[in-house]
């Protein structure tokens, strides 16, 4: 960000799939006029600073804005949860086009502890044991499931992406991992120009 704003004055930058207290409570971003952030979420959410602004809206299409219309795209774990493999391509041509520069950040498959449930192992289970386990009890920020199609839903929501899957999506951007007792616990995708 410091390097946009040294470059253009300003930075702009678009949140997919973020919420306004994440921005409120960032060092980087308090008490810092030359900045200002769109948050698209498919909830809808208020701030008080005016520096954000918050809308509506999905990730998989952004066509209501042109190419580069953004400095900084963000994207903190919403990839893993926008559905299909065809949802994430989606949404992933979207970040590539909305800004030159952009972080994108997801839970690695092949980390032991599954965040959204917060169990270890659950999404190497087998699909019908998950779903099982989504209907006779609450997992993590998932409540139980009050009917099979529900507990479905909870499962294709609860997803991770592997390295292969990132670079697929991103070829031209750097993947990291991002390190957890010595274990890739998330893939970051930065680029920073194209």
């Amino acid at each position: 960000m410091d390097e946009i704003v040294s470059q253009h004055g300003f930075c702009r930058i678009i949140d997919l799939g973020g919420t306004p207290t994440y921005w409120e409570t960032a060092p980087a971003f308090a008490q810092r006029a030359d900045m200002s952030v769109l948050i698209v979420n498919r909830e809808y959410f208020t701030s008080d600073d005016p520096r954000i602004t918050c809308i509506v809206g999905d990730a998989t299409d952004m066509s209501s804005y042109s190419k580069n219309e953004f400095d900084l795209v963000h994207s903190n774990s919403v990839i893993e949860h926008v559905g299909s493999q065809e949802n994430m391509a989606k949404m992933a041509e979207e970040v590539m086009r909305l800004a030159p520069v952009y972080y994108v950040q997801a839970p690695n498959y092949w980390f032991p502890y599954e965040f959204h449930t917060r169990m270890i192992g659950f999404h190497w289970l087998p699909k019908r044991l998950r779903l099982t386990l989504m209907m006779y009890r609450s997992c993590g920020h998932y409540p139980r499931a009050r009917s099979r199609a529900e507990a479905q839903q909870y499962v294709a929501d609860a997803n991770s992406v592997t390295y292969r899957q990132m670079r697929r999506l991103f070829p031209d951007a750097a993947i990291t991992g991002e390190k957890f007792l010595g274990l890739n616990k998330s893939w970051m995708v930065v680029n920073r120009s194209r």
